[in-house]
């Protein structure tokens, strides 16, 4: 057994043990409010059907909150509470939404002000923070805290650290808003009663959140096998929608066909005269080293078969759009 398996098994056994206090699938929880409703579905009907993940970073986040709660902890003129060990769980059972802030400070004998520490990678855009995720995640904990506590909320400090560099910090203050818990009552409406997938939108393919969620191999398989017959009627909408996408097709091949034709323009021009300059931009070009790959007919030539390596993905759902005439 090597070090690493051990300390992953004990990882896994350690959170295996963290009791919430109540049941986190009867709930919309703050950290997720802004996620893809069906990836939410799945978490709360299916959570037995989500595949493995690597939850190393989030490891990593209670690391770094630990070391933020420590060294607040240790400043007489820093009063902390609803932290570390004295985390709480707050339900609203009316509107069915749930959060676990990462506690309260104050500085001196200031107003009590929320507080959420998120670890980031070293590589983030920080341009792009605080993200929306994460302030509506803070806003329905203050939210709560409001209304389930002797706190009363205005604003709160959003804390984002490096987590190769503890020192590498960026805060952002936010403002509280207890209206926000009738906002994401509806989302958890249909979270809730929904009685199948197959009414939720998948947003997370506008987003981009399938490539981190679990659930992406049964998604658009339980997207055809769920859906029960419906009489062929247009939703709203839909006809304004194809349109514009045919649109935006057509468009789309043009600037296509244009950039190509420049592209070979400015490659002929570099080809003589090398990189050029114009206003601000800069035009070069260069070779890079081509991607290796493999040659499957001189496989097969030399008598070796690969089909016991073969893989074959989930199905996935293509969207064919073309004009008939």
């Amino acid at each position: 057994m090597s070090v690493r398996d051990a300390v992953l098994r004990g990882a896994a056994i350690k959170e295996a043990r963290k009791d919430w206090g109540f049941d986190r699938t009867t709930y919309l929880n703050s950290s997720e409010a802004d996620a893809c409703i069906r990836s939410i579905w799945y978490a709360k009907h299916r959570p037995g059907q989500a595949a493995d993940q690597d939850w190393g970073y989030a490891r990593r986040g209670h690391s770094v909150e630990a070391y933020i709660i420590d060294s607040l902890s240790i400043l007489n003129d820093v009063s902390l509470d609803l932290v570390g060990a004295g985390q709480v769980s707050l339900q609203d059972e009316k509107r069915r939404l749930s959060a676990t802030p990462d506690g309260v400070i104050r500085f001196g004998d200031g107003d009590w002000l929320g507080l959420e520490v998120k670890s980031i990678d070293p590589r983030t855009n920080t341009g792009r923070l605080p993200k929306p995720a994460h302030i509506t995640q803070m806003r329905i904990a203050m939210a709560l805290l409001n209304q389930k506590s002797e706190y009363n909320l205005t604003q709160g400090y959003l804390l984002y650290v490096d987590a190769s560099n503890f020192n590498r910090m960026f805060e952002f203050v936010i403002d509280a808003d207890d209206r926000i818990l009738d906002s994401y009552a509806n989302k958890a409406k249909r979270v809730f009663s929904a009685v199948s997938d197959s009414v939720l939108d998948r947003e997370g393919k506008r987003t981009g959140e399938c490539k981190y969620c679990a659930f992406t191999a049964i998604c658009g398989v339980a997207a055809e096998e769920s859906r029960t017959p419906r009489p062929k009627s247009r939703p709203g909408g839909f006809d304004t929608a194809v349109l514009r996408y045919v649109e935006l097709q057509d468009t789309e091949a043009a600037i296509k066909a244009e950039k190509d034709s420049l592209k070979e323009d400015m490659k002929q021009a570099l080809q003589s005269a090398g990189p050029m300059i114009v206003g601000n931009i800069e035009v070069s070009m260069s070779l890079t080293k081509g991607r290796a790959s493999l040659d499957r007919k001189a496989v097969a030539a030399a008598g070796i078969d690969l089909t016991p390596f073969e893989k074959v993905g989930a199905p996935v759902e293509r969207l064919n759009v073309k004009r008939v005439n």
